[in-house]
């Protein structure tokens, strides 16, 4: 799942450290506990179900094995949150294409769609 929040974040110069304090003690009151290496990433859980949310400003990536928590923490969203654009067949997250084998299992990450762009955008990078 994908989540883009509808909020006015911008503008202030002290919003990106009082969304990033908002978040956090949402985050935790959600039973989710901040990577020590990437402050950016959430987990929740046990090994056979574990929920993981990606942050990045507004733009939240969601995915887990606890169908349940993961749609109980949505509802928590929308209600914190308001207006919540949820996409449930994320093809895309910041720039990276994402494509979700469901027989395998298996992700494919990959950068092509963006590399293109940058090859559209600036000629010379392709001699």
């Amino acid at each position: 799942f994908a989540l883009r929040l509808m909020k006015a974040l911008y503008g202030l110069k002290q919003s990106p450290a009082l969304w990033n304090g908002r978040i956090d003690e949402f985050m935790g009151g959600q039973g989710f506990k901040r990577s020590t290496s990437d402050s950016c990433l959430y987990t929740s859980g046990t090994s056979d179900k574990w929920r993981m949310v990606s942050l990045s400003v507004d733009d939240l990536l969601v995915t887990g094995t606890d169908s349940v928590g993961t749609q109980i923490f949505r509802t928590a969203l929308n209600d914190a949150f308001g207006d919540c654009t949820w996409n449930n067949n994320c093809s895309s997250f910041l720039g990276v294409d994402l494509k979700y084998n469901q027989v395998s299992g298996s992700l494919k990450m990959s950068c092509v769609g963006k590399i293109d762009g940058l090859f559209d955008k600036f000629p010379a990078l392709q001699k």
